[in-house]
């Protein structure tokens, strides 16, 4: 009886020993799977940062482009929902882009002066206000290499 119980003991050794490779073989795959997993979706989050990024360069080159042309036409009657509407833009932006937390609050001046230029001399300062950012703006885009089409060259 004592020679079965020690080849049960050496069997159930050599079992656990195996169960234990196993083991370690399946925690080794499952670490694996999950780095895979990780690089993966790091990668979907940075394609689609740098996608959405580009939506809110093209938002923003049109409505450039809108509000440049409502300036040369002298429609001051659309410009502040416009440059609103390129405020909340930039504010997106900012968050992806620390350079453009300059062109917010920038852009937010000129929202405010736009909301007050009731004379024909402030229409005229708020004109070329925007002319100087909407090239500043332009060049940061571009050093984002983010897209910048022939549509967001300036008439100034």
């Amino acid at each position: 009886m004592e020679m079965f119980n020690t080849i049960v003991g050496v069997l159930g050794l050599g079992i656990s020993v195996v169960g234990l490779g196993l083991t370690y073989a399946q925690a080794r795959q499952a670490k694996n799977a999950a780095e895979a997993a990780r690089d993966a979706a790091q990668e979907v989050l940075v394609r689609s940062r740098k996608d959405f990024m580009m939506y809110v360069a093209r938002n923003i080159g049109n409505l450039l482009t809108e509000l440049n042309t409502r300036f040369h036409s002298n429609d001051f009657a659309h410009v502040a929902t416009r440059l609103g509407d390129l405020h909340k833009e930039i504010v997106v932006i900012s968050a992806y882009a620390i350079e453009f937390a300059a062109s917010q609050k920038r852009c937010a001046t000129l929202l405010n002066q736009a909301e007050t230029a009731d004379t024909d001399e402030l229409k005229s300062r708020l004109k070329k206000s925007f002319a100087a950012f909407h090239k500043k703006l332009l060049v940061l885009i571009s050093k984002q290499t983010l897209p910048v089409t022939t549509s967001l060259q300036t008439n100034a």
